[in-house]
């Protein structure tokens, strides 16, 4: 883990609003330029966390095919250790999601911190 992907968790950790801004930017932005601004207000957080709800279960049958597998392997490997898990799983999805306008270190924060992997993944303990 990189220490700017630690310190990114770390702020998402510590900030939520963050967080669901950061995630809700990278989905809605189409444009990476110097000329793209932001022209409308943000969503208040409920909004937020109520959009990536609808988007992890459209999502879902992707992120369980995807990130699963290697889920159960690393939540053993880094049991005590959950910015590490952040970071695997963030990794994973950088990997397996090329393309999609994500940002796979808010994602990865969202589903760990949740324990929505837990509830998609059927590991055995």
């Amino acid at each position: 883990m990189t220490p700017e992907i630690e310190t990114q968790i770390k702020a998402y950790l510590a900030d939520e609003a963050k967080l669901y801004q950061d995630w809700y930017t990278s989905i809605t932005q189409t444009e990476d330029t110097q000329y793209t601004k932001e022209v409308k207000l943000m969503p208040k957080v409920s909004a937020l966390k109520e959009m990536c709800e609808g988007w992890i279960k459209q999502e879902s049958p992707a992120l369980k095919e995807k990130l699963c597998p290697p889920y159960c392997q690393k939540r053993l490997e880094y049991q005590n250790q959950e910015t590490w898990l952040i970071a695997a799983m963030a990794d994973i999805l950088t990997v397996s999601f090329t393309g999609v306008p994500i940002n796979s270190v808010a994602v990865a924060v969202i589903l760990v911190t949740t324990k929505r992997l837990d509830r998609f993944c059927e590991c055995s303990q």
